[in-house]
């Protein structure tokens, strides 16, 4: 399935990362959320993919590589550059990601 995400490109020591805003139920499991981000890196070249949800008060809370997660801490969400990305994976309904090929 086809799924318009919300993506923002950011660079750390000259070394870029991608940032993808999903909705929080994908953080209730690590298992599926490592999964999505295996999914979503032939998306972005094999650059590293974070995953970004809001909660009810509009703070950002991340799930990737612990380096990376702590680095987007210090960035203002409002000062990512975000942009819409197509990308052939269901992100808005609870899955098992166990068949993806990766």
């Amino acid at each position: 399935m086809k799924t318009q995400i919300e993506r923002a490109i950011v660079n750390r020591d000259g070394q870029p990362l991608a940032v993808v805003s999903v909705h929080s139920f994908v953080f209730q499991s690590a298992t599926d959320a490592t999964n999505i981000i295996k999914s979503l890196l032939p998306s972005f070249g094999g650059i590293p993919v974070v995953l970004m949800t809001l909660n009810a008060k509009g703070e950002p809370g991340y799930f990737g590589r612990p380096d990376l997660v702590s680095f987007l801490e210090t960035i203002p969400v409002q000062e990512m550059a975000w942009e819409p990305l197509t990308v052939d994976l269901d992100l808005y309904k609870p899955q098992s990601f166990e068949d993806i090929e990766i």
